[in-house]
């Protein structure tokens, strides 16, 4: 089974991020995508998508932080490798300093 394809991130904030992918030619039952800090892969969440969606918002997410994306495809029994990226989020306190 062919994975999920062009996995990236996008609209990242201190909490929360939209992960988009192409999905495989082949028909896939849904997509299965797991996040979690790379500093604590035990607070890991796993999400079902099902096709023809090709998007997913996730939040809850804590500040200024690495997380792990990794997203496979599921036909029946079978699934494919997985395909992962990471990001990190914003840090929950932005101060801009404007010098005149």
């Amino acid at each position: 089974t062919d994975g999920p394809g062009q996995v990236e991130v996008k609209d990242v904030t201190d909490s929360s991020a939209l992960i988009t992918w192409f999905l495989p030619v082949a028909p896939v039952d849904r997509i299965t995508l797991f996040y979690m800090p790379s500093s604590d892969p035990s607070d890991e969440t796993t999400v079902d998508v099902s096709p023809p969606d090709k998007q997913y918002n996730i939040d809850s997410l804590r500040p200024d932080t690495e997380y792990i994306v990794s997203m496979i495809s599921r036909r029946g029994e079978t699934t494919s490798d997985p395909a992962t990226t990471t990001f990190t989020t914003g840090g929950s306190l932005v101060i801009i300093a404007t010098t005149f």
